[in-house]
């Protein structure tokens, strides 16, 4: 972890950037905030000490958190938009925390367990279903109702992903 000396020491133009992706989660906008290429903001989010940046700033922000139409559409669309192979790395809690917000956020349960050597790390994600379903009615794909006996199955498109790691030790 960056100790907040580090974090104070992040030029004027990165704590912008932050600052703005922070509350919009777009690269193209917080980049026009901070003055810089796109390519530059998109090369900033791979630093640990800007995603840790942007962390904490999120993390501050919940302490006045003020539910309103763009937040919301934009949770629905994390859930209805995460993809499974963002998180396919992930080996144990402490992966969770170098993925981005939008990416933690998909994540609905995390259960590590071992025998013996071999360590399995099952992650299941939140159901998609819904939250696609949402995002068509609030963009107008489709009408309130149209839905109704059409195709679009209850079940979740993706329930869960289990990983197993085997730890054999070196001779």
């Amino acid at each position: 972890m960056t100790s907040p000396k580090n974090l104070a020491n992040i030029p004027d133009n990165h704590e912008k950037y932050c600052k703005a992706y922070a509350t919009t989660l777009s690269n193209s906008y917080a980049s026009q905030v901070a003055k810089i290429k796109p390519s530059t903001g998109a090369a900033l989010l791979r630093k640990p000490i800007i995603r840790e940046r942007i962390d904490e700033l999120q993390r501050t922000a919940g302490d006045h958190i003020v539910a309103n139409s763009t937040r919301t559409l934009r949770e629905i669309a994390y859930l209805a938009y995460s993809d499974i192979t963002e998180i396919m790395h992930v080996r144990n809690p402490k992966d969770l925390k170098a993925l981005p917000m939008h990416v933690r956020h998909a994540v609905k349960k995390l259960t590590i367990s071992r025998k013996g050597e071999e360590q399995t790390v099952s992650i299941e994600l939140h159901a998609k279903t819904e939250p696609l379903k949402l995002l068509a009615l609030c963009t107008g794909l489709i009408q309130q109702g149209q839905n109704k006996g059409a195709d679009l199955e209850d079940k979740p498109i993706f329930s869960g992903l289990k990983l197993v790691h085997s730890k054999k030790p070196t001779q």
